[in-house]
């Protein structure tokens, strides 16, 4: 008679036993599949979006260049005729060979605004007789960029082509919420020149020059077509 009951009791307690793992693996699974929905949950949280609403366009998408300027001889303009009616006394003509050389930087955006974009653009020229090399940069930051075209422009003066040479690099590097969004050259040396490429050259033949290379905007050229290039910060 006790054995029947003791089978009984092991049958109760096998059970029992059985309930209480498949709780355990249950809950286990749940854990597991809590642990992983808070783990995809991080790997989609982005930046909270800045005064105003709109969130950050810093991305390869939102802004593509589409062309940008030769450098040389096809670069090089005459300072633009402004009828002032005022003449000094002591006007002097330069000539024909005082140019400037205009490079221009053709590109699209994509999202509805980008509120700024910072142009860093470098020229490298040289000069015909000593032949050494001569780098030109600048950063220039264009605010309320509207979805479409646009284009930017970076001005060498006169003096510094005449005495430098004719550009015969150029490049930009364009930057998003301080993320690189893209760059591009045109001339010797291929992307990236003005990394890669001068280390190429010895550091006795290259002299950088800060000052020379501007804005459009900050030239005789700037009051001219203005409705066609962007605020400047």
């Amino acid at each position: 008679m006790e054995i029947p009951a003791r089978r009984h009791a092991d049958k109760e307690g096998f059970t029992m036993a059985s309930k209480t793992l498949f709780s355990f693996a249950r809950a286990t699974a749940l854990m597991a599949s809590l642990l992983f929905a808070d783990a995809a949950l991080a790997q989609q949280v982005v930046r909270p979006a800045p005064a105003g609403g709109a969130r950050p366009a810093a991305s390869r998408a939102a802004f593509r260049i589409k062309d940008m300027s030769k450098p040389g001889k096809s670069s090089l303009v005459s300072s633009p005729d402004i009828d002032g009616k005022v003449k000094s006394p002591g006007h002097i003509s330069r000539g024909q060979g005082w140019k400037w050389s205009m490079l221009e930087v053709k590109y699209e955006t994509a999202p509805e605004w980008i509120d700024e974009a910072t142009f860093t653009f470098y020229v490298l020229c040289q000069d015909s007789k000593t032949k050494e090399y001569h780098l030109f940069q600048t950063a220039v930051s264009y605010l309320d960029l509207a979805k479409g075209d646009h284009v930017a422009a970076a001005m060498l003066p006169p003096n510094a082509v005449v005495r430098y040479g004719e550009p015969i690099s150029f490049g930009v590097e364009v930057a998003i919420d301080g993320e690189k969004v893209a760059e591009s050259a045109t001339g010797v040396g291929g992307p990236g020149w003005w990394t890669t490429g001068l280390e190429k050259i010895p550091e006795a033949r290259l002299k950088r020059h800060s000052g020379y290379l501007q804005d459009r905007s900050r030239t005789p050229f700037g009051v001219t077509y203005v409705d066609e290039y962007e605020a400047v910060r």
